[in-house]
């Protein structure tokens, strides 16, 4: 994401990049970049770049999404919470968790966070404001969240996490009509109705207008092979749950793992605060915000394991929702469930009275802590040798067999100091693997001063400004990043026009007709070959480079077979392993 915000720095912040894909490309949509559209009105951490320039612009969506995740997610768990180290830490689980660090820059990973438990806090802050000032600043803000969320454009994780934050929405209307008399409730009611009404249809319209505007990338995407127009069903989740797993070491040991991004989640106990919150806010107590947490959960849960009839999927959405997304939205609940439970122990006599720190009950708490430690340890993707799988498994027993301790010793006891040291000794070990994953950078130096870009630009100087192709989808990235026209950089929905110059029949559609990151290779006559869902080779030669407009291509290896009798590539500057040819006509 953040070459294309370079990208969009270096063109002039145009709603239609003349750069991504060689120009023309819709950037209001798919993975949202910084533009003079409507649709960036919902999108304030972009604003950054269109205020203070590519490199202070990101810092400011780096940092400003960070401090917003821990102030909202702070502001949430206090209404799980009264006890401030309790509402810090979870704070920090939904902040600092590796789900969300290593899919930080992409996907709308912390946005689903702030503008979700946003529109929470929003919604009780209305229902409870005393002046018209006060409902009318709250509606605008509640419909303004509203906007921002849908925009976040990444279904797969909106969509559970909508049924998540419309529980607990549903929760703080029960718990405010149950603090309200009848008169005063109905009162209160009509004079939300117009401000919030009024509100919703302004954004409503700017939605259509932002709709209308990108009606054709719309389109593109819900025809595309993938991601398309999903039916998923759940199911599979037991089945992907070893690969489903953070390590500690993660962030300084990633190079070994398949994917860190799609195998990172949080580590939040599971399933300990489910445990705990049952036996607190259902058993013990009927707790209104546990069951309205415990209902979604469940619902996930049964549709990750089980999977739902096609119609039920399509009915709850959940069809847009892959089993390996689910990571997310359970850890975030398994996280609110846990500060939850402890809440209810941590103030509940009873459970003081019986000493729940009693040896059978901290053997209870091994048994969670000895299925998710075993979970790291099938993972094995720190070291191959078995021995080493085996500590590290004993290891994060121990240590999740201690937090598991502390975690019951502090819902035996309610003094704010217990409360506190405990919630500061379990941080450590749950925030390191999400903490370093992206270390504290000044400046944009690797991605502005690097070799083949600068080779790049000064072919640019020398020879004329043009098209570019690269081998790489790697390099391609590089070169947008300075403003440079790229006809493979990532293709953010499909680009069928483009590609169809060198496919006239329609051959290889269900190649291109996707998300995709693009390589280009040399070869006697056109093909492309799908490498991966969201990574396609495209085989190319000099006309066919030629066809599709480009002037340039940036090479690391060998690119004479793309020469033909009508077109060939001509070599016009090198440097190191980077080789820049120009598609020359035959004369």
């Amino acid at each position: 994401m953040t070459p294309f915000a370079f990208s969009q720095a270096a063109s002039g912040f145009n709603a239609a990049s003349p750069v991504l894909v060689g120009g023309g490309t819709d950037v209001t949509m798919v993975y949202g970049q910084p533009s003079y559209a409507v649709a960036t009105l919902f999108r304030p951490f972009l604003w950054g770049y269109l205020l203070l320039g590519a490199e202070r612009g990101l810092a400011f969506f780096w940092d400003a999404r960070m401090l917003c995740m821990m102030l909202v997610g702070f502001e949430f768990f206090r209404l799980l919470s009264k006890d401030d180290g309790l509402c810090a830490l979870g704070s920090l689980m939904c902040t600092l968790s590796p789900a969300t660090q290593w899919w930080f820059a992409v996907n709308g990973t912390a946005e689903l966070l702030i503008f979700g438990e946003g529109l929470v806090l929003t919604l009780h802050s209305l229902l409870n404001a005393e002046t018209g000032r006060g409902r009318w600043g709250m509606s605008a803000i509640l419909a303004w969240l509203c906007g921002s969320y849908l925009l976040i454009l990444y279904p797969a994780w909106q969509v559970p996490f909508f049924w998540i934050f419309l529980a607990l929405g549903i929760w703080v209307c029960v718990e405010w009509a149950k603090r309200t008399d009848g008169d005063k409730r109905h009162k209160q009611m009509r004079s939300i109705c117009a401000p919030l009404i009024v509100c919703v249809a302004a954004v409503v319209l700017l939605l259509a207008y932002v709709l209308w505007y990108s009606k054709d990338t719309v389109a593109a995407v819900m025809g595309s092979v993938y991601p398309g127009a999903r039916n998923e069903r759940g199911g599979g989740l037991l089945q992907l749950l070893p690969k489903l797993t953070t390590s500690i070491a993660g962030p300084i040991a990633s190079a070994s793992f398949a994917n860190v991004c799609e195998s990172a989640t949080y580590l939040a106990l599971a399933p300990l605060g489910a445990i705990l919150a049952v036996k607190n806010g259902l058993v013990r107590k009927h707790d209104g915000i546990t069951l309205a947490l415990l209902v979604p959960y469940a619902v996930l849960l049964w549709y990750g394991f089980f999977g739902f009839p096609e119609i039920l999927a399509k009915l709850t959405l959940l069809n847009e929702l892959p089993t390996y997304r689910i990571a997310l939205p359970l850890g975030f609940l398994d996280a609110a469930l846990l500060v939850r439970g402890v809440e209810l122990g941590a103030h509940d006599k009873e459970i003081s009275e019986t000493g729940t720190c009693k040896a059978v009950s901290l053997w209870k708490a091994a048994i969670p802590a000895f299925l998710l430690a075993m979970l790291y340890a099938m993972a094995g993707r720190l070291a191959n040798p078995q021995a080493m799988r085996l500590s590290i498994g004993v290891v994060l027993f121990v240590a999740t067999f201690c937090l598991a301790a502390v975690l019951l010793a502090l819902e035996a006891g309610n003094h704010a100091a217990i409360n506190g040291v405990a919630a500061l000794v379990m941080a450590v070990p749950l925030l390191l693997p999400g903490a370093f994953v992206n270390p504290v950078q000044q400046g944009a130096q690797a991605l502005e001063e690097n070799v083949p870009a600068q080779l790049a630009q000064q072919v640019s100087m020398d020879e004329g400004e043009g098209v570019w192709a690269t081998d790489s989808y790697v390099l391609s990235q590089d070169l947008v990043a300075h403003g440079l026209p790229t006809i493979n950089s990532v293709n953010t929905y499909p680009h069928m026009s483009l590609w169809g110059k060198i496919d006239p029949d329609g051959q290889y559609q269900d190649a291109y007709n996707r998300y995709a990151h693009i390589e280009v290779g040399a070869a006697s006559s056109a093909s492309f070959e799908v490498m991966q869902s969201d990574l396609i080779m495209v085989h190319l030669t000099a006309d066919d480079l030629k066809t599709l407009g480009c002037t340039y291509w940036l090479a690391t290896g060998d690119v004479s077979q793309a020469n033909t009798e009508t077109a060939h590539l001509e070599k016009v500057a090198a440097e190191g392993p980077y080789t820049v040819w120009k598609v020359v006509s035959a004369s």
